[in-house]
């Protein structure tokens, strides 16, 4: 899962988020919204290369104003996470607990627990504007997550509709790829791939999910490739009328992959009247078969396992053999070597 942005090291007060990885993909998500209200949040992902992470830690978490747990039965289970809510007790902290799910606490953090009101993420309907009031932050003009600002976009994962279902690597991919490239357009404020794909599979309409990322459109669709050919179907909508602003196929070769991303790219700059102030962005040019090789590395990496980062990295290889100065698979090779 992707990092949603790096931890702050200002001066200002800030928020210490006390979670376990294995909750990454609600966290982060959480996180952006949060950092989108005005919050300033630390969490460890943020230590510097060379720092003793224990010392990061502890330094980090006595310096914030308030100390965010997200209660689960993973972070329970977690000896970190015990570690840093424990400190945080001791030292009378601001702990905000909020549960994630139902789950017991141990003896000690009920005791420890007791003198603070808990939120529930599903269950409060008012829980996004309880959380900014228990972090200390203004709720003014806050409904819920329902922030919808000028210019702003979300790319959701393209559907797979091809017949064989480990095609799905493909068409998160090519999402993946568009998001970024709409991403470099400055004009453009997109969110982020992990907010953005943490709606994958979920039952939420269109208008839940651009309210709840906060933005002014969102752009869907589907991907069937079959053989050396593939249709992609995208569609743009508006998230306050809940209406379609632009939509439209393409049957190419797959050799015209990157042109359907740049003419995708193209047609949302268009249906949203953004005026551009440079060039548009473009894609990266390769073989097919190596763009094919290159995200399905990508979605081996996101296993985080040692066999997964094993069969990525002789993957992403096998597109170095076919394109040398591929410079995402370059990246990615590296990528893998640092987090495998």
């Amino acid at each position: 899962m992707d990092k949603p942005f790096q931890s702050y090291t200002g001066d200002e007060p800030y928020v210490f988020v006390c979670y376990s990885h294995d909750d990454s993909e609600i966290i982060y998500s959480e996180m952006d919204w949060l950092r989108q209200q005005g919050v300033n949040l630390w969490y460890d992902e943020g230590i510097p290369a060379g720092k003793n992470w224990r010392a990061s830690i502890g330094d980090a978490l006595l310096g914030a104003s308030h100390v965010l747990f997200y209660i689960s039965e993973h972070s329970l289970k977690s000896e970190h996470c015990n570690r840093e809510i424990n400190l945080a007790l001791d030292e009378d902290m601001e702990v905000v607990p909020v549960y994630l799910e139902e789950v017991e606490l141990t003896s000690d953090l009920k005791i420890g627990l007791s003198r603070v009101q808990a939120l529930h993420r599903d269950l409060d309907g008012s829980y996004q504007q309880h959380l900014l009031t228990a972090l200390g932050q203004s709720t003014s003009g806050v409904e819920s997550r329902e922030i919808i600002k000028s210019g702003t976009i979300a790319v959701l994962p393209f559907i797979n509709m091809s017949d064989d279902s480990e095609q799905e690597y493909f068409s998160d991919g090519l999402s993946e790829d568009i998001l970024n490239l709409l991403a470099q357009i400055p004009e453009l404020r997109v969110t982020s791939r992990t907010s953005a794909f943490s709606f994958k599979g979920k039952d939420a309409t269109i208008t839940e999910i651009g309210r709840t990322l906060g933005v002014e459109h969102v752009l869907e669709g589907s991907v069937r490739r079959s053989g050396d050919t593939i249709r992609i179907t995208a569609q743009l909508i508006n998230v306050s009328t809940d209406t379609l602003v632009w939509s439209k196929p393409w049957d190419r070769s797959f050799a015209d992959v990157f042109v359907i991303q740049d003419e995708i790219a193209e047609s949302v700059v268009g249906a949203l009247k953004v005026q551009l102030l440079g060039e548009a962005p473009r894609s990266g040019t390769t073989s097919p078969e190596a763009y094919a090789l290159y995200l399905q590395s990508k979605a081996l990496t996101t296993q985080f396992t040692a066999a997964g980062f094993l069969q990525a990295e002789a993957v992403v290889r096998r597109v170095l053999e076919i394109d040398s100065t591929y410079v995402p698979a370059l990246l990615q090779l590296a990528l893998i070597y640092a987090d495998g």
